[in-house]
């Protein structure tokens, strides 16, 4: 047993945590979905670390025994709490996102195994450097998937309840906050005291702040686990995690039909224009049409339409080959039915009459 660690206790609560993370984190990993697959590898490998660190001295030259548990499998901890969270969006629920994700980590860990055991003279004489590369590259990497993780959540905000959104921030963050410790201080251990730390401050270090720190994170990642597996989280959150804004995160088809159809053909001016059949045509689904308006313009479909027909109906009023048309004329010009509903819409919009707007204009 590593006699860096001593306290039974310590030890013995850190060993039913990481048994139960092993457990959960094999059952995720052979779920048919990718999201709780990542989850479940990633809570595994974190199970399993406890494990590698305690048996260390023991099993510190067996290569099956570092290829099962250890190497640098703790690379994996930022990319795979990401992806855990980033598959939310079915865009990127493919293997190729994900296998970009996970090459780095993959690299670096199998780089590490041959050169522990092939070049065995080379690692023993350079292994405070090895070391030193590990943490700071593992420190930069948290960094890094904790900046993405801000891009990532204004991506998914109108995607999900506001109580799995906060959810999945704090265990993001929570996270990769803890690796980033953990990794600075092993960095810092090594560039501020390269002789070692001195005993005391070791021991105060790691009896008031790494042990309670790791057993605290343990358990909250245990705690979530255990709440994202679906018959818990359906009987006290619900089944539900989407809101209806899931169905635009992919959007491109709708800016392509708006491009088309409203910017360049101007359908709404046309006489007898409907919405809904001009959506079918396009093979648009008018919920997610109405709910992508909704959401870039904060409007309703019909008054995105009305909004639309009134700046046509601005622009032919500048046009001096109109100036035989009257007001209704060319609201009917710009789509409008009737005249009321111009009018209404237009003051509505513009705080002024059709009329006053006009005059206002002919003064400049």
């Amino acid at each position: 047993m590593n006699p860096a660690y001593p306290d039974l206790i310590f030890n013995g609560i850190h060993v039913c945590l990481s048994i139960q993370l092993i457990i959960l984190g094999v059952f995720n990993i052979f779920s048919k979905s990718r999201r709780d697959s990542m989850l479940g590898i990633f809570i595994l490998i974190f199970g399993t670390t406890f494990f590698y660190n305690l048996y260390w001295p023991d099993y510190n030259h067996s290569l099956f025994y570092n290829i099962l548990l250890g190497g640098q499998k703790s690379m994996f901890y930022a990319p795979l709490v990401y992806l855990y969270i980033a598959l939310v969006l079915k865009s990127n629920n493919t293997f190729r996102f994900v296998a970009s994700h996970l090459a780095l980590p993959l690299v670096f860990d199998v780089v590490y195994l041959f050169t522990k055991f092939v070049y065995v003279d080379f690692f023993r004489q350079n292994l405070m450097e090895v070391v030193l590369l590990t943490a700071a590259l593992k420190m930069v990497l948290a960094i890094f998937y904790m900046i993405k993780s801000v891009s990532l959540f204004k991506q998914i905000k109108l995607s999900l309840l506001s109580s799995v959104f906060k959810r999945y921030q704090w265990f993001i963050w929570v996270f990769l906050t803890y690796d980033i410790v953990t990794n600075f201080y092993g960095f810092g251990s090594i560039v501020f005291f390269p002789e070692g730390i001195p005993f005391e401050t070791y021991t105060a270090l790691s009896k008031f702040v790494l042990k309670p720190l790791s057993i605290i994170v343990s358990a909250s990642i245990l705690l979530f686990t255990i709440l994202e597996n679906e018959r818990i989280k359906r009987w006290i959150f619900g089944s539900k995690i989407y809101t209806g804004y899931d169905l635009v995160s992919e959007s491109d088809d709708i800016k392509e039909f708006i491009a088309h159809y409203f910017d360049k053909q101007k359908v709404y001016t046309e006489e007898g224009f409907d919405l809904i059949k001009t959506l079918r045509s396009a093979k648009i689904d008018e919920k997610r049409f109405r709910l992508y308006i909704k959401k870039e313009h904060d409007k309703t479909a019909h008054d995105f339409i009305n909004d639309l027909r009134i700046e046509e109906f601005k622009r032919m009023l500048l046009d001096d080959a109109n100036i035989k048309y009257s007001l209704t004329g060319l609201a009917k010009q710009a789509g409008f039915s009737s005249r009321s509903t111009f009018y209404r819409n237009f003051r509505e919009r513009e705080g002024k009459t059709p009329k006053e707007y006009m005059e206002q204009m002919a003064m400049k």
